[in-house]
């Protein structure tokens, strides 16, 4: 379950790399890209915060999925600009990135499921000598420098310069 999980956060997150540094950087990204996914990925730390927030348990789920069914959604509202902007290459990338953004989001809820002390899935608390819930705060933290350096670089630094 633990390499199923890892996978899915290693996926996503070389796919966002190569979406933000390859084709990002090759096209204008317009003012509704610039401010729309700073949101998203506030949508997905939203996710991470509720889970470091509340134990695990069938009360606090639903909250969890209505949340991650919201991010879900959120994230495609962009296509209608991209269908203007990007290349068939982007497209299939973000095809790619919609396809996991749902994955990593149940990965969240597993390793949420995983630090909580009715661990229904069984995972180790500990794996390789790091705490579940580190891992856990470790993406949260890698997602949040995510959103970051987006509000930052192409709000502030680099408004409309394509590369």
């Amino acid at each position: 379950m633990l390499f199923l999980i890892g996978f899915i956060f290693s996926v996503q997150i070389v796919v966002i790399l190569v979406d933000e540094f390859y084709f990002h950087y090759r096209r204008e990204i317009p003012r509704w890209e610039r401010i729309g996914h700073p949101l998203d990925t506030l949508t997905v730390l939203a996710c991470y915060g509720y889970a470091l927030s509340f134990e695990y348990s069938p009360r606090t789920v639903g909250p969890f999925i209505g949340m991650a069914l919201f991010s879900t959604i959120f994230v495609t509202k962009d296509e209608f600009v991209h269908a203007r902007y990007c290349e068939p290459g982007e497209h299939w990338l973000h095809a790619v990135l919609f396809a996991f953004h749902p994955l990593v989001l149940v990965a969240i809820a597993a390793l949420w499921s995983g630090v909580s002390a009715s661990n229904p899935l069984g995972l180790p608390a500990v794996v390789a000598g790091v705490p579940l819930k580190i891992m856990l705060i470790a993406q949260c933290l890698l997602t949040g420098v995510f959103g970051i350096y987006q509000t930052v670089y192409w709000n502030w630094i680099c408004r409309n310069n394509p590369a």
